[in-house]
């Protein structure tokens, strides 16, 4: 990844979304995989 490459950054936080949603739903009542899965949908929110 390049400095200043915003589409492969967007992808790789989508990638990393899709993860971190796989482990929340995997174990809802773990709040480290549900603070990990916010922020991840912090980091893709940024790019809308």
């Amino acid at each position: 990844m390049q400095a200043g490459d915003l589409a492969d950054a967007k992808r790789r936080f989508e990638k990393s979304l899709a993860i971190g949603q796989k482990l929340a739903d995997a174990n809802p009542a773990s709040a480290d995989a549900q603070r990990n899965l916010g922020v991840s949908l912090g980091r893709v929110r940024n790019f809308v």
